[in-house]
């Protein structure tokens, strides 16, 4: 059954597919629309030569990015606008394999090649220029913890490649009527073998119940435009201290601030602490915080540990820098973006830096952790390379201030979600204004609030959690990263390079 759609029909479907798509990463409840927002897409897709392919699916990722990351134009309408276009050319590339594929292949073929391939673009997406990932398919499924523990051996992209497995049943199921019992038959399968998987692992434990850590995390909920005006250095400074003695009231071991929580430049003067320092030793608490630090002309993103003592423990400089808005990419090529973009580049850590802090009642063992700041979160290898070098706990510092009330925050804590199933670690997490808690190992979240989509605004605040640190065992994504990815990637290469083999053997 080929349905001839015409040039206004591609148009509206194309629409509908990325209209559906956005919602399930922008509107709580609507996550189910993921399943089936591809349909439409696959219709237009059955009918069209190549260039209509690749127009269409281009059209479908440039509506879906302009809404499901519109918070963005509350830092850069133009930069915003730019980054869609260039993260559409992906949905339209997809589109236009896809159809060569869709056209060439079998239906059971078709039904595991066009997930592959749509992986093999959110993998190069997650890399190319820096990486992107964000909303990446799997994304959109981080509050149905039985259908994501997947993750814990195939990543987020385990995830993106049933989303589009189920999209592209459905599509064949309408497509061939004949074959219906069968298509359904072997989706209800798969499904049934992912559902039961996610249950008997939401059933087992992936923690060290004698090993814990008891934190409280901080959300001083303060404005943008606040945190670096110099006359609201003394009431950032009062809001933080105040949060704080509420905190130690509740006898964390460590209480967290979030990123850039200090309206200061950390130089390596000592006096520069003096004030953190000296609250760490009243409260008889360490302290991590984010600092911007300035070191021999050099300017880092960081965290700095602070012991109850009021000594700097260890430090860790961020890894992966945000491009236009932590460096600009090829400087010597485009001097004049420093003007336009009107930042300073920041310089990128060279350490996985591994901390340690004890509990104060010593019942447990020296628990070692890692700090992912701002958006690091969103790269699985960065989170992963830390598990490996010993990290038993994930902590995320962040400044969701940037980016206003909107989407944004759920669509950053889903990452951390991800982050927590796939190495079977806990991830707490502290944000300036933005969603604070933890998550457990198995996707679980306890959050400041307990909202997902922070519409409204919830003021500052602190919570106290009791977080259990992983066990010594990794998982096998902690042991072997991407490898599911990179099968998708080969096996689409494969079939296309047998296809090019023969069409010259004819």
């Amino acid at each position: 059954m080929n349905l001839k759609i015409n040039f206004i029909g591609s148009f509206v479907l194309s629409t509908l597919c990325a209209v559906l798509l956005s919602l399930s990463f922008t509107a709580p409840g609507l996550d189910i629309l993921a399943w089936i927002a591809f349909v439409p897409l696959l219709f237009v897709l059955d009918g069209a030569n190549l260039k209509k392919a690749f127009l269409f699916s281009y059209i479908a990722g440039l509506v879906f990015f302009l809404i499901s990351i519109f918070w963005l134009t509350n830092v850069t309408i133009a930069g915003w606008f730019v980054l869609c276009l260039y993260l559409s050319l992906y949905f339209g590339f997809f589109g236009l394999l896809a159809n060569i594929i869709l056209k060439k292949g079998k239906i059971y073929k078709s039904l595991f090649l066009v997930p592959c391939l749509w992986v093999a673009f959110e993998l190069l997406r997650s890399y190319l220029l820096s990486g992107f990932g964000w909303n990446s398919l799997g994304y959109s499924q981080f509050k149905n913890l039985a259908l994501i523990q997947i993750a814990d051996f195939s990543g987020v992209y385990g995830v993106s490649f049933l989303i589009i497995f189920v999209n592209c049943a459905i599509w064949f199921i309408f497509k061939n009527p004949a074959k219906r019992v069968s298509l359904l038959l072997f989706l209800g399968l798969v499904l049934s073998f992912v559902l039961a998987y996610g249950v008997i692992r939401l059933n087992q434990d992936f923690a060290d119940s004698k090993n814990t850590l008891k934190v409280s995390v901080i959300e001083p909920d303060i404005a943008q435009g606040l945190k670096w005006d110099p006359a609201a250095r003394l009431y950032i400074l009062q809001t933080l201290r105040e949060l704080s003695f509420a905190a130690a009231s509740e006898n964390p071991d460590m209480i967290i601030w979030p990123e850039s929580a200090v309206p200061d430049f950390f130089t390596d003067d000592p006096l520069d602490f003096i004030e953190i320092s000296e609250l760490a030793k009243v409260l008889d608490k360490s302290i991590l915080t984010g600092v911007v630090k300035d070191s021999q002309d050099k300017y880092y993103n960081s965290a700095v540990l602070i012991s109850r003592e009021g000594n700097i423990v260890k430090e860790y400089d961020k890894l992966h820098l945000v491009p236009y808005g932590e460096f600009i990419p090829f400087r010597r090529l485009t001097p004049y973006l420093a003007a336009v973009v009107g930042i300073g580049d920041f310089t990128s850590g060279e350490e996985y830096t591994i901390f340690s802090i004890g509990a104060n009642d010593k019942s447990s063992r020296e628990i070692t952790f890692s700090v992912l700041i701002c958006f690091e979160d969103a790269f699985p290898e960065l989170s992963r390379r830390f598990i490996k070098r010993g990290a038993l706990i994930l902590v995320n510092i962040t400044n969701d201030a940037w980016f206003g009330r909107g989407a944004q925050p759920g669509q950053h804590l889903s990452q951390s979600v991800f982050r927590a199933v796939e190495n079977r670690a806990s991830v707490v997490r502290s944000a300036n204004t933005g969603i604070s808690g933890l998550i457990d190992a198995k996707g679980r979240t306890s959050i400041i609030g307990d909202r997902y989509y922070a519409r409204e605004d919830i003021g500052a605040g602190f919570k106290t959690f009791t977080v259990q640190a992983k066990n010594k065992n990794l998982s096998f994504y902690s042991l072997y990263g991407d490898c599911f990815a990179y099968i998708c990637v080969i096996l689409v290469l494969a079939n296309f390079i047998s296809l090019s083999l023969g069409k010259k053997l004819r």
